[in-house]
């Protein structure tokens, strides 16, 4: 007896338990109940099981309110069909809409549409036909095999288990009959076509256009890095760029900088490691990927691979004769970033440059790299929304990572307000290279020592997305180094600094 898995999808209220209920009213449930494979995203899915002669069922009963769209689109991660429901009096909303987009999305092709409350329309045939007219025109381009609608009145059992007398003009199956026999996977596919798909390599790929759901309540900022998990492998990945993102209602192309929680949207995004793609294969759960956020682990995004943007064979590494080790040797010296990062007026430019002047006096050979001053020429493009500052800690890291690897000492100031992105910036030196160095000063005292008159402007709402004011700074839980200025000279601090330093700044 083979196993059908679907999922529950529409808006809340619109009946989908009391459907799955009424059907198991009738039908046993398996004593030893297949079950879904746990879901990568994480997102708590209630699976519920009945069977028939024919086949025995697994549903994903997932809720209908928007926030709680990532589980409807973890239950179909694993599913081959999708029970769609719609209130006959309400018609088609926004959430029926969104889920019959993720359904594309993750390749399921299969829909089953019950116009449920039949009973609360007077049965009336008019009222259905509206809806599967209205449903059809807008699933016709999301590329469904099939789109069976069946009226139901779930509180009644109407075409549920047994024809309704109520419906006489429905001729169709009821809901346990159709779901009984219905064939998700096609017909077979010509022999030569299976050839041809066995024969064509996977292509090894590192850029991709993608179709994503973002699913967490924090907005996608482009630039910041995430881990993809995809076919039982994990790489880390960043959105490039939002190419656009979907309307849920009409399809439209919409322009986007950053992308909310439940907003669909085609995007550009970049692995650290080579991906297959087989752009022909039949089994789209192949190109199925969740994103995960680096530090929480918590999933943020689900989607699917589209198409490859560059091949990873197209780009190769080019094997130098000198590296760190002989650069560094030459200046006799470890190389070393030290990246400070603290509230605006905490200290860390005055202790960065505290800190070159003693090490250039002892010989050493150094960068800083300062916020303000790099914003005057590679950032200059650059504003302070969230998806900038990503933007601009990922422009900087890759400048000091270069830096260090011609053997210097570099020392970068910047106030770097998000974990994520100093955890990226971590990630690109060899271990021990990277030195966080947090620059704690109180709020109040910040804003004493603001020279520039910035805080009193973010304060009178004259300067938006400042840190500290309407802007978050998240602290560094565990630095590699603490100092705290409110409580010690800037001299003093950089002998702390120093302490911490010497011995890892000698070959």
């Amino acid at each position: 007896m083979d196993t059908l898995r679907f999922v529950t999808c529409g808006s809340a209220n619109n009946g989908k338990s009391a459907l799955i209920t009424s059907l198991q009213s009738t039908c046993p449930a398996l004593a030893n109940a297949p079950a879904l494979p746990e879901p990568a995203t994480r997102f708590e899915v209630s699976l519920r099981h009945f069977t028939t002669q024919q086949r025995s069922f697994v549903v994903a009963d997932t809720p209908g309110d928007a926030q709680h769209t990532r589980n409807m689109a973890s239950g179909a991660t694993s599913a081959s069909l999708a029970l769609v429901v719609v209130d006959a009096c309400e018609g088609l909303q926004s959430q029926g809409r969104l889920h019959s987009r993720i359904l594309a999305m993750m390749g399921i092709t299969h829909v089953v549409l019950a116009v449920n409350k039949m009973d609360l329309a007077g049965f009336d045939e008019a009222a259905f036909g509206a809806i599967v007219a209205e449903y059809g025109r807008f699933s016709s381009a999301l590329g469904f095999a099939s789109v069976q609608a069946i009226p139901t009145a779930a509180l009644g059992g109407d075409n549920v288990v047994r024809m309704s007398p109520h419906m006489p003009w429905y001729s169709g199956p009821t809901l346990l009959q159709y779901l009984s026999t219905v064939d998700t996977q096609g017909p077979p596919p010509e022999t030569d076509e299976v050839l041809r798909e066995l024969q064509a390599p996977a292509e090894m790929a590192d850029q991709f256009e993608a179709q994503l759901l973002w699913v967490h309540a924090h907005a996608l900022a482009p630039g910041r890095q995430y881990l993809l998990q995809m076919a039982g492998q994990e790489v880390g990945v960043s959105i490039t760029d939002i190419k656009y993102r979907e309307d849920v209602n009409r399809g439209a192309h919409l322009a986007a900088k950053v992308l909310e929680q439940n907003e669909m949207a085609v995007v550009s995004l970049s692995t650290n490691a080579p991906l297959p793609f087989a752009p022909k294969a039949s089994d789209t759960a192949l190109r199925r990927f969740a994103l995960v956020d680096t530090l929480t682990q918590e999933t943020v995004g689900m989607g699917s691979l589209q198409l490859v943007l560059r091949s990873a064979s197209n780009v190769y590494w080019q094997r130098l004769e000198l590296n760190k080790t002989a650069r560094a040797n030459l200046k006799l010296q470890t190389p070393r970033c030290i990246w400070f990062t603290g509230l605006s007026g905490s200290g860390k430019s005055t202790l960065a440059n505290l800190l070159e002047k003693r090490l250039y006096a002892e010989g050493r050979h150094t960068y800083l790299l300062d916020g303000d001053n790099v914003r005057q020429g590679l950032n200059r493009n650059l504003g302070f929304s969230e998806a900038d500052r990503v933007e601009n800690i990922r422009r900087v890291a890759e400048v000091a990572r270069l830096m260090v690897d011609a053997g210097l000492v570099v020392l970068v100031s910047f106030i770097s307000p998000f974990a994520a992105e100093r955890a990226m910036a971590r990630s690109l030196f060899a271990r021990g290279e990277f030195v966080e160095v947090f620059v704690d000063s109180p709020l109040a005292m910040c804003e004493r020592r603001d020279t520039k008159g910035l805080y009193a402007k973010a304060r009178k709402g004259e300067l938006k997305d400042f840190t500290g004011i309407d802007s978050p700074y998240e602290a560094p839980t565990h630095p590699d180094v603490h100092l705290r200025t409110a409580e010690f000279w800037p001299d003093e601090c950089v002998e702390q600094l120093l302490l911490s330093l010497e011995p890892a700044l000698c070959c």
